[in-house]
């Protein structure tokens, strides 16, 4: 690799890091010549992803502030921008009498409000409207405890209309009114993922996101994806869903839905929504555990399916996908004992899918078929459950035939003596030539 490209991506942990960096393009003139100091200066418009971390306790930004913006000053080509840091928002490059980062296009914050008033949130990033080529933002929320003795201005903010893509992460705070104004600031959105670590808050009480999706313009929006945490048991503990289905409707755009589990109700009445509000939706995609019923399904796939009309993929990822792989395949291997005979205990042996109670292997199976009739692509762990599903009543069925074969084999060993009411042995019948062999038997 050139010098010309060994500073193209910058990763800069903790505030020593900073500091050392800075150093480096900023050589002290009594120890550097006039061609070093040169091309050290050089360094900053080389770069092109600037990275700052500050994992360790009590490390902070606040240590090198002038030497951030010193970075920033020199920094002129910088494209992709990630703070994972406290406080990310003191430390945004937002002063409006700083010509910072005119090329920005994209821009990650995590940590957000670990230390700053996550209150005023919405205010400051209203201000990166200024960075006319930014298109995207990640923001990922730390544990937030907004001042309750300052509150958010009500004034209105101005759109930041030149973003496409936001990603919004974190906790409880999600579901907070400054998240949802944050959201609604960004106008002319196109993709939208909300990574929901939090279901529940500190008292077991169900969060309420619907605020956010409300808050979410739709003008724009084709693809939406909605991620949940994979730490709770949904079969088995019974959790109630988030019940977001009535707020799908407003995305009329939509392309493309992701949705992850208890997201929506299982009944299934998140179809028809989608049916009756969203026309151009060509995707659709369950996460794993959003179970649902596969009649629901069914009829989505019959109804929105077909060349007429936009459905043209069904992502089906909510089932477990079993591991075969060194499992003993009786039709595979008929001279092993087990195979022969029909003994071989398929049911116990195998890892098996774990089929919903009403989401069937029937219903499974059905579902691939009319996928292809409607010309619905079928993807998915359900593709791997349904072909594990047609392997096993395959072998059951293969152990069944032999069970039956090798009984008529031995029937034919043996006749009843007219008259007198007993069975013997036919005389010079064996059993048959091409069982199993001595050692497997």
């Amino acid at each position: 690799m050139t010098r010309r490209n060994a500073f193209r991506a910058v990763i800069l942990r903790g505030a020593e890091g900073v500091r050392q960096f800075v150093e480096l393009f900023q050589p002290k003139k009594a120890f550097a010549v006039k061609h070093t100091m040169h091309a050290a200066k050089q360094i900053p418009n080389s770069i092109k992803s600037l990275t700052i971390r500050m994992g360790e306790e009590g490390d902070s930004l606040q240590r090198v502030q002038a030497e951030f913006e010193h970075i920033l000053n020199a920094a002129t080509r910088v494209e992709n921008v990630s703070l994972d840091i406290k406080d990310s928002f003191g430390f945004m490059p937002l002063k409006d009498n700083k010509p910072w980062l005119p090329v920005m296009r994209t821009l990650s914050l995590s940590q957000l409000g670990e230390v700053d008033n996550a209150s005023w949130h919405a205010v400051k990033l209203a201000r990166l409207r200024r960075f006319p080529l930014l298109r995207d933002i990640r923001l990922v929320y730390g544990s937030v405890e907004p001042i309750s003795s300052h509150r958010p201005s009500e004034r209105n903010l101005q759109p930041v209309q030149q973003v496409k893509t936001l990603y919004l992460g974190g906790e409880e705070y999600l579901a907070s009114r400054d998240v949802a104004r944050t959201a609604a600031l960004f106008t002319s959105l196109e993709s939208v993922e909300v990574d929901l670590e939090a279901l529940y808050d500190e008292d077991g009480d169900i969060l309420d996101y619907g605020p956010l999706l409300q808050a979410i313009p739709p003008g724009s929006l084709t693809r939406l994806a909605i991620t949940t945490p994979l730490e709770y048991d949904w079969e088995e503990d019974e959790l109630p869903p988030l019940g977001l289905e009535a707020d799908f409707a407003r995305f009329v755009h939509l392309e493309f839905l992701s949705l992850g589990a208890g997201t929506f109700d299982r009944s299934g009445e998140v179809i028809s929504i989608l049916m009756a509000h969203l026309p151009k939706l060509k995707s659709l995609k369950l996460r794993e555990f959003a179970y649902i019923r596969a009649a629901r399904l069914l009829e989505y796939v019959r109804q929105k399916g077909g060349s007429t009309r936009a459905l043209r993929q069904l992502i089906i990822d909510i089932f477990d996908e079993p591991d075969l792989e060194g499992n003993f395949i009786p039709s595979e291997s008929p001279e092993e004992a087990d195979a022969w005979y029909g003994t071989y205990d398929l049911d116990a042996d195998w890892d098996r899918v774990i089929w919903p109670q009403d989401f069937t292997p029937a219903e499974a199976i059905e579902l691939v078929d009319v996928g292809a009739e409607e010309g619905v692509e079928i993807l998915g762990s359900i593709v791997e459950a349904v072909e594990v599903e047609k392997l096993r009543l395959r072998e059951l069925q293969y152990l069944a035939d032999r069970r039956e074969a090798v009984m008529y084999d031995i029937s034919g060993l043996f006749e009843l003596v007219e008259g007198v009411g007993e069975v013997v042995e036919k005389e010079g019948m064996s059993t048959p030539g091409d069982g199993p062999s001595q050692e497997d038997s």
